[in-house]
Order: structure tokens, then sequence, then C-alpha cells
């Protein structure tokens, strides 16, 4: 029986893996496309958690919408500099997808459910942008400069994903 519990989390886990598994090789553009939406994804979950009543996941909040607005400012500087539209990818409308739904769930949440929701999502979503980073899209980026932007926001994925289970920890 103790089995069974555990095949909706790995069906689950499955699914999620497959999700950046979609599209094998992204180009520029795309790479582009996928760090915005991720962005833009953290921001409005962090919007959410600005109603927390725990200062730790409020200042964590705030930290996700400085960090994910400067670098939607750094990648828009980058795609003007490079001539390079964003374009959409399997990959992107994904985590579009993931974001949509953890922002639903979120809502319906409140109280510590709220802080234990969000903050797990948190150390999921940088976990799997940290892979994402490492095996699609880093190697996948032709030009120099996105792959040295690409290596800082990975460096900075890094850093969010550490204080995310450090508060994940102490709830």
């Amino acid at each position: 029986m103790k089995t069974l519990k555990f095949l909706p989390l790995l069906a689950g886990l499955l699914f999620n893996a497959s999700l950046f598994a979609a599209q094998d090789h992204l180009t520029d553009s795309q790479i582009l496309q996928t760090v915005k939406t991720v962005n833009n994804g953290e921001i409005s979950l962090a919007q959410l958690a600005q109603r927390s009543e725990n200062a730790d996941v409020r200042n964590f909040a705030k930290m996700m919408i400085d960090h994910h607005k400067k670098s939607n400012n750094e990648m828009l500087d980058l795609e003007k500099k490079l001539h390079l539209k964003p374009n959409t990818s399997k990959t992107s409308k994904n985590l579009q997808e993931e974001a949509n739904d953890t922002k639903k769930d979120l809502q319906r949440a409140s109280g510590t459910e709220f802080n234990s929701k969000y903050i797990a999502s948190q150390v999921d979503m940088h976990g799997k942008v940290l892979d994402l980073l490492d095996s699609k899209l880093i190697p996948a980026a032709s030009d120099s400069e996105l792959k040295t932007a690409l290596n800082k926001v990975r460096s900075t994925v890094s850093e969010h994903l550490s204080e995310a289970k450090k508060i994940q920890s102490q709830l």
C-alpha cells in the first residue's frame, strides 16, 4: 500500500520532466523568451506572496520581484543589442502553463498553507530552471553574450533556490 501513495508523486515528476524535454533545440530568440517567461511567472507569483503575514516569505517575494524585473530589463537590453525578437517555444509555453496553474493554486490558499505552497513552488521551480539552464538553455545559446547572461542568471537562480530551501526548512 505504501508504494501506491508515491505513484501520483512519481507521475507528477515524470510529467514535469517532460515539460522541459518538449523541444530539443532552442534558438537564441526562444531562449530569450524562455527566460522572460520564467521572470514574468516569478514576478506574478511573488506579487501574490506579498500578502503573506510571514516576514521571510514577504521579503523573499520582494527579492523575487526586484531580481526578476532586473533580469527582464537585462534580457531586453540584450535583445536589442543582438537584434533578436523573442519567440515562443514548447518550453516557454509549458513554463507559462505551469506558472498559471501554480498561481491558481496559490490564490485558493491562505495563511500557513499559502506560505508552504508558495515556498515549495519556489524550491520546485528554481530547481527546474537550474536544470533547464544547464541542460538546454546554456548549451543551446549560440551567442557568447547570451551565454554569459545565462550563466549570470544561473548564479542568481542558484542563490534563490538556496534561500527558498532555507525558508522552507523554517516554515
